[in-house]
């Protein structure tokens, strides 16, 4: 057998696919790419929360507003989840308002849910509009948080 025969022989066993070196650019990147994308999705899922939040207040005001004698209740009262569907993030609830008499809708986080650590906490809305939130373990309604109400 001749050298040219040996090199022939070498060149037919070698397989196609990857060098490790390869392996690991493409991992390198990949990492890269999930370092920034994942913490982007986390606060675009949240947002969504948040507006899922907002837009269930409103439309409880609405709803509200509509009927011609609604005496709110002494106590919290349970309106629903946010979603309807699937599991719960937000549950709303409405209340008397302690000083302007109406009432205060709320959205609070699920303490199970994916919202619990969320800063801005509760939303309350009141009768006259006003717009607040609430941190979790406070008991009165703080000021409203940039980002919060707004979808910015």
């Amino acid at each position: 057998m001749s050298i040219r025969c040996i090199g022939a022989a070498m060149k037919a066993r070698r397989r196609p696919g990857f060098t490790l070196v390869e392996l690991a650019i493409a991992l390198a990147v990949a990492a890269l790419i999930a370092a920034f994308a994942v913490p982007s999705y986390r606060r675009q899922i949240a947002r969504g929360h948040r507006l899922g939040a907002v837009t269930a207040l409103y439309r409880a005001a609405h709803e509200l507003a509509a009927r011609s004698h609604f005496e709110p209740p002494d106590h919290e009262l349970a309106l629903g989840n946010v979603p309807e569907q699937g599991a719960p993030v937000y549950r709303l609830s409405v209340r008397a308002a302690p000083d302007r008499g109406g009432y205060v809708l709320i959205a609070t986080p699920v303490g199970e849910g994916p919202m619990r650590d969320d800063r801005c906490g509760s939303y309350l809305l009141s009768a006259d509009g006003a717009r607040r939130n609430r941190s979790r373990g406070a008991t009165g309604a703080g000021e409203v948080r940039d980002g919060c109400w707004t979808m910015r």
